[in-house]
């Protein structure tokens, strides 16, 4: 509790164990070539910055491994060339790998929770898996922003990025920059874990979340939603949804329903039957746009607020 992690070399494998810190900083860089880092300290957390000329390593989670911390300011930052996060075929929430950075049930935190910074020189691939900023259903606090820098992304088996709050306090935003390709493929996703990116208020079972949800920011070349992915800012308790805004250079591509699921890949800001709240506007910009078997670019209001505009 307060101290903070420091992972530093070549290649980084978690495989099944996990790491956590709870009211300190994990740090992951991943390095391929000898260099010099430079080591200073605030508020009694170590930090470590890379220099732009170093090569980069590969880090990767798998069959469960998760890394959970809590920190002010920056409660987690990954350095890597190609960053992988993959469970078990089949595996329950609680088996999934995944990255989270949070305020867990019963926890009363005096500041708000860090970012979770990502950042990849690489490919970032998730399957079914999750990067989560999150204020748990009982807790308190405000969680920090996730920024998330790659050449490409890709997104499959019930994966999720996201920032949530099913506690007090408001939720941070999500930040997408992509130098290539963002590849959000929702096939193989279980009903109650759609394959996306998100930013949500509440809860559909017990509607809890009680805060303003953030916004959800992709700055793209090309962005691909198919079989049932999603990219969604809904509140689903007593709050506003977050914005959408969306740029992607080249093109967009919004296609086909989930064949588990029946569920369609779509583009949404909603307030659904639980929230009380307004519901965000979605802003996109692109040269092209493709919306084709089903897919859908929506703002709805189910609960009590209005709609967002698009």
């Amino acid at each position: 509790r307060g101290q903070n992690i420091l992972l530093l070399g070549g290649n980084i494998d978690l495989i099944e164990n996990s790491i956590s810190v709870v009211g300190g900083r994990l740090q992951l860089a991943g390095l391929s070539e000898a260099g010099t880092i430079s080591l200073s300290s605030r508020n009694g957390l170590l930090r470590a910055a890379l220099p732009e000329s170093i090569v980069r390593s590969d880090i990767s989670l798998s069959r469960g491994a998760q890394i959970l911390a809590s920190g002010p300011e920056e409660s987690i930052n990954v350095a890597a060339r190609h960053l992988t996060l993959s469970s078990e075929p089949g595996g329950t929430l609680n088996e999934q790998t995944a990255i989270l950075s949070g305020a867990l049930p019963g926890l009363l935190l005096p500041y708000q929770i860090g970012d979770v910074n990502i950042d990849a020189t690489g490919d970032v691939r998730l399957v079914d898996s999750n990067i989560y900023s999150a204020i748990s259903i009982g807790a308190t606090g405000r969680t920090g922003d996730i920024n998330f820098k790659s050449r490409s992304l890709y997104l499959t088996d019930s994966s999720q990025i996201a920032t949530t709050g099913l506690g007090t306090g408001d939720s941070g935003d999500l930040n997408v920059e992509v130098e290539q390709n963002i590849f959000l493929d929702g096939k193989n996703s279980r009903p109650d874990r759609l394959t996306g990116l998100y930013s949500l208020l509440g809860d559909l079972t017990f509607g809890t979340g009680n805060g303003q949800a953030g916004d959800l920011t992709i700055q793209t070349n090309s962005l691909d939603v198919i079989n049932g992915a999603l990219v969604s800012a809904s509140t689903l308790g007593e709050g506003d949804a977050g914005q959408i805004m969306i740029v992607a250079d080249e093109r967009m591509l919004i296609d086909g329903v989930s064949s588990l699921t029946g569920v369609a890949s779509s583009i949404s800001s909603s307030v659904e039957f639980t929230g009380r709240g307004d519901g965000g506007s979605i802003d996109i910009t692109t040269p092209l746009l493709t919306i084709d078997r089903g897919g859908a670019i929506f703002g709805r209001t189910q609960g009590d607020g209005n709609a967002g505009s698009i």
